[in-house]
Parts: structure tokens; C-alpha cells; sequence
């Protein structure tokens, strides 16, 4: 029982909005019904597989998802009687007894007064002569045309606007569009504004504001502010501000923050108490699924990263040195074996990230590269103090042509672990796994250019044979009619993989008489460096530099870092000791692995056409 008694609500409709995967919106069903104690119903509009008495609001359709929430009134109002509306995402959370204090349900509601400026004020923040304003705002400048569409309609229809709203003459209103509430009187004025903003196809950012605003005008109201407390951009609000006694709204939370979902069960609740009823549903998640966000526990990380970390280190520091009395293909097999189980570890891992935390990750990929290079480069220049004398022999066997591979190669694999971050979080993790094995077509090819190998009849029927799983696994998203260009990032990144290898291959093999990790030394200072000049160029240092460099890290993040600093050692002694085409051929193991192990730790695709195309991509 709630510690507070309030009736604020009991006549007012709250509506979820989940834009994530169905698991992470089943995930957190059960702590948010938690709401109904204070909420005469509560209502979920999802993204995908809605339920039933629940909304489907497809991300990023055009409307949304203004559209979509004046659709759902138009249902609840024919069936049900209800006060207003209180519109939120699921990551924001209200304490239901705190905001009753100053909840007026006869007036329009927002979290927080958005910013309004002039037409040539947005206008002059996108004008790269202003750059210095640090106030670029690329929206406006998707969406002029369109708002100022939008806005002509409604003046013809609602001139008394021109004397009642003269701001929306000059300028307009920008902002998130996250929370925010509507008494019944002005649902039909919503629906109305809502339609000819989505038929211009206006982004929420722009509608969303100005719609309020306008509703507010002509029925006479003034928006009431909630004074929420608003951390979408600078990581989220923490604990110790939801807990906090002044606390009445706010968004965002990262509920896979250790113990966020107890800390939001006592706000709702209003009292200290804890549910450990609801905290255990939670926790339990979907069937098939390893539970929520703590699936990715540390007693799974450590024993996995150790067990890793013994194999690669028995296979380098202890059978490097002997390798000439050593058979290299059993070597060359052991290093295969332990990058397998590494990248489908790896694999998994970034996608548990990216899946969790939603749109985007949490904290800025190309660190998460520039500290893979520092450990590889760390582990490298350790492995060469164990033999300083012949070391030094050998670091004067490199040549200037051997620098020159090593540095080009060290480029293309920069661009390529990068991409491989957005490569897993923008597709279906069973699709990356499949589309990422076109990499043995890339090495094939980059072979026969580079090397001039023959492919031969044998060779040419077994790329057909991996291009018709390749094609067999994209069935099912042409059916539904979902084909996007977020499979390209895979197969530019598959490019990249493949030429840095056989790039790195050449490099490796101009002299052997050169200690490997002399090579990789300077393979990974490079890539250090070409890193560090990408985050430049990119001004993504900006954020880098305001808010830290391990901003949005979690044990997670430094799981994956640890997992790809191994995987990249042994690389790179399968390419000394074997070549890129074993290496691949070897890689395409990972596509079937990661394809039946996944639906058991992300949300993916698990349906026999993709089991099958795997097994023929593998075969």
C-alpha cells in the first residue's frame, strides 16, 4: 500500500511510451504498474508486438508520436470518461504524491518550459559562421520548410492565432517532447493540430512544443510547469536526485544502473518501503532471456575473461617462443579456436550494451577504441620486455617499407572498430552475424587483387553458396517489408576488416626475421594516434571533453574493451603464423554461434531461416 494517499490522478489516463524492443519493454512492465495505485489506468504504447489493450506507435513514422497519441484519445474518449492525459516515456518517472501538490487537471501540463527564438535566431545557430554560438540545432534545418507549411495551415484555419500567439509570427519552440499532460477539453484541438503537423511530416522536437503552445492559445490556458528535472544529454538522473525529497518529476533513468529500479519503485510508492516482489518480476524478464540487465553480471564476466585470458596467455607467452619446434597449424588452429569464442563473447556484449540502453550507447565508441589500442599496445610492449636482447636485434630488422603496411593497415582497422560499434548497434544481431561473414567474399577478392591467388571453380562455387545464405537471411525482412540501409554499415565494415587483414598479412610477412610484437607495437600506436585525430575531426571531442573520457562506461564497457584488446593479439599471430584466409575461414564459425546463442541474451531474430542461413554461410 502507497505510503501516500492521494487522489490527484484517480481520474487521469497515465500512457507509457516504450520506443525500445519488446524485451526491455516487458522487462519493465511489472515495476511500472506500480502506477495503477494512483492512475485511474494505465496505458503502453509500444514500438513493436504490441499486446492487447496496448498501442503500436512505430518509431520514427511520420507523427510520431504526436499522431499516434491523438489516435489512442480518440479511442479512449469513445469508450472511456477520464480527466486528461499524462504522456510520458517509460525512462521518466514521477512521483505521483509530490507532483499532486501543484497538479491543476483543468490546465496543460509540461515538464519544463521549452526554448523559443526567432527564425533568423535558428537560422543564424545552423550558419557554420557561427559556429562559435555552439547552438547548431540540425532539426531546424530538416525542418523549416515543412514547419513553415504547417504553420500557414493553421493560421488560415485559426487567424485570432495572429493576435493570441504573436510569438509563432517571429519564431518558434524547440524542445524534447518526453512529458507532458492534456485535460479532455483540448483532446480534440490536439487531434486537429496533430494532423496537419504530420502532414507536413514535422519532427517531434518542433511539433511537439509548438502544438502545446498553440492548444494553449486558443483555448486561453496557460501551460503549467511541472518543474521536472531533465538529464536526457548529461547521462541520466542518479539515485540520490530521484530519492530526493524535492523531487516530483524527471527524465531520463537508466533503470540498469544498480539499484535505480528500488529507488523509482519508493518514488511511485511514496514511501521507503521496498517490493522486492516487483524487483524479483522484473529481474526475471522474458522467457528464454538470461534474466534483465544484470544478465551480464560479474559472476558471469569474470570467470569468462579469466578462462579467455589464460588460453591466449598459455598460446603467447608460453608456445610463442617455442613455435619453431611446434607444429604452426596446430598453433595457428589453438589461435583460431580462442578469436572465435572471444568474438562471439564480444559480439554479445555489444549488443547487450546497445539493446539496453536504447537508441544509442551511453558513452562515446571511439574511446571504447582508443583504450582497445592502449591495452593492446600495454600487453605488447610487456610481451617485448620479457626478451629485451633479441628484441633489439630484431626491432633493427624493421624497415621504412615495413612501417609504411603497418600504418596503412592500422588505418583501415581504425575505421573498421569503429564501425563495428554502430555496425551491431543499428541491426538485428543475428542479421550482423550472418552479413558479417561476407568478409571471407572481401578477403577472396582482395586475394586474387592483391596477391593474384586464383580463386578457382571450387572457390567460386563456395562464394555462391555463402551469397545465397547471405540472401536467404534477408528473406524474411523483405517479407515484412523492413529492409533499411543499416545492413551496409556490416558490410563496410566487413571491407575494412578484410583489407586491414590481408594488409596487416603483408606487413607481418615482409621480414620475418621482425618480432611480432615490435610489428604490433607499432600497428597500435598508430592506430592510437589515427583514433585520437578522428575524434578531432569529428568534434565529438566536445562531449569527450565536457563530460570526461569514460563518460558513460559501465563494467560492461570495460568487459568488451578487455575482450577486443585479446581478440586483436590474436590476429595478429594468426596472421604470422597462419594467413587472413584461415583467419576468416575460421571467423565464419562465428555466425551460427552467435546466431543460436543470442535469442538467449538480446532480443534477435531465432527463426529457422536464419538458423539456416547460418548453417549454409558457415558450411
Amino acid at each position: 500500500v502507497a505510503s501516500c494517499d492521494t487522489d490527484a490522478f484517480k481520474e487521469v489516463i497515465l500512457l507509457l511510451h516504450c520506443r525500445q524492443t519488446k524485451e526491455i519493454c516487458d522487462q519493465r512492465r511489472s515495476l511500472l504498474s506500480a502506477y495503477r495505485e494512483h492512475f485511474k489506468d494505465v496505458r503502453w504504447m509500444v514500438a513493436e508486438s504490441p499486446g492487447p489493450e496496448e498501442f503500436q506507435c512505430k518509431k520514427l513514422q511520420q507523427g510520431d508520436p504526436y499522431l499516434c497519441i491523438s489516435r489512442l484519445l480518440g479511442q479512449i474518449s469513445a469508450r472511456d470518461d477520464f480527466q486528461g492525459l499524462l504522456y510520458m516515456h517509460f525512462d521518466a518517472v514521477i512521483s505521483p504524491c509530490r507532483l499532486a501538490e501543484l497538479f491543476e487537471p483543468q490546465r496543460l501540463g509540461i515538464a519544463r518550459p521549452w526554448a523559443y527564438d526567432s527564425f533568423d535566431g535558428h537560422d543564424q545557430c545552423n550558419d557554420p559562421q557561427y559556429a562559435y554560438l555552439n547552438c547548431t540545432w540540425q532539426l531546424w534545418s530538416q525542418n523549416k520548410r515543412q514547419f513553415f507549411a504547417a504553420r500557414q495551415e493553421l493560421l488560415l484555419h485559426h487567424p485570432q492565432l495572429h493576435w493570441r500567439l504573436p510569438a509563432l509570427a517571429e519564431g518558434c519552440w524547440k524542445g524534447f517532447f518526453d512529458f507532458f499532460y492534456l485535460p479532455r477539453q483540448v483532446v480534440a484541438s490536439f487531434a486537429e493540430l496533430a494532423d496537419v503537423f504530420a502532414k507536413h511530416n514535422v519532427h517531434q522536437e518542433i511539433a511537439g512544443p509548438n502544438l502545446l503552445q498553440i492548444i494553449g492559445a486558443l483555448h486561453e490556458m496557460e501551460l503549467q510547469n511541472y518543474q521536472c528535472w531533465v538529464h536526457v544529454k548529461e547521462g541520466g538522473l542518479n539515485i540520490s536526485e530521484i530519492s530526493d525529497a524535492r523531487f516530483r518529476c524527471g527524465h531520463e533513468v537508466h533503470y540498469q544502473d544498480d539499484g535505480m529500479m528500488d529507488a523509482v519503485l519508493r518514488v511511485i510508492r511514496g514511501d521507503k518501503g521496498i517490493s522486492q516482489l516487483v524487483i524479483n518480476e522484473t529481474l526475471k524478464g522474458p522467457v528464454g532471456s538470461l534474466g534483465s540487465d544484470q544478465s551480464w553480471s560479474i559472476w558471469l564476466e569474470v570467470p569468462v575473461i579469466c578462462m579467455i585470458m589464460v588460453a591466449l596467455g598459455v598460446s603467447t607467452c608460453c608456445l610463442e617462443p617455442f613455435i619453431d619446434s611446434l607444429s604452426r597449424t596446430a598453433f595457428s588452429l589453438l589461435l583460431c579456436a580462442v578469436y572465435v569464442c572471444i568474438s562471439v563473447v564480444i559480439d554479445l556484449s555489444i549488443a547487450r550494451q546497445a539493446t539496453v540502453n536504447g537508441e544509442d550507447y551511453r558513452f562515446e565508441p571511439m574511446c571504447a577504441v582508443l583504450l582497445t589500442e592502449f591495452l593492446k599496445l600495454l600487453i605488447s610492449l610487456g610481451l617485448m620486455a620479457q626478451r629485451p636482447g633479441y628484441l633489439k636485434d630484431s626491432a633493427s630488422n624493421l624497415t621504412q617499407k615495413d612501417v609504411k603496411w603497418l600504418v596503412l593497415a592500422a588505418a583501415i582497422f581504425t575505421l573498421n572498430n569503429i564501425l563495428l560499434w554502430w555496425a551491431i548497434g543499428q541491426n538485428d544481431i543475428s542479421t550482423f552475424g550472418i552479413l558479417r561473414d561476407t568478409m571471407v567474399l572481401w578477403t577472396a577478392l582482395l586475394w586474387r587483387g592483391i596477391f593474384g591467388v586464383p580463386l578457382g571453380w571450387t572457390r567460386i562455387s563456395a562464394i555462391w553458396v555463402v551469397f545465397m545464405g547471405l540472401v536467404l537471411n534477408q528473406v524474411q525482412l523483405w517479407e515484412q517489408a523492413t529492409l533499411s540501409w543499416a545492413p551496409l554499415l556490416v558490410l563496410a565494415m566487413t571491407c575494412c576488416n578484410a583489407l586491414g587483414s590481408v594488409l596487416n598479412e603483408l606487413a607481418l610477412k615482409q621480414h620475418r626475421s621482425v618480432d611480432l610484437n615490435v610489428q604490433n607495437s607499432v600497428l597500435y600506436f598508430t592506430s592510437i594516434l589515427l583514433t585520437l585525430l578522428t575524434l578531432l575531426l569529428s568534434k565529438r571531442w566536445h562531449d569527450v571533453y565536457a563530460h570526461g573520457f569514460f563518460h558513460g562506461f559501465t563494467r560492461h564497457t570495460m568487459f568488451t574493451v578487455s575482450l577486443q584488446a585479446l581478440a586483436g593479439l590474436s590476429v595478429s599471430r594468426i596472421l604470422k603464423y597462419a594467413d587472413a584466409v584461415q583467419k576468416n575461414v575460421a571467423s565464419c564459425l562465428r555466425g551460427p554461434l552467435l546466431v543460436m546463442v543470442s535469442p538467449a541474451v538480446v532480443t534477435s531474430i531465432a527463426d529457422m531461416s536464419t538458423f539456416f542461413s547460418a548453417a549454409i554461410v558457415a558450411s
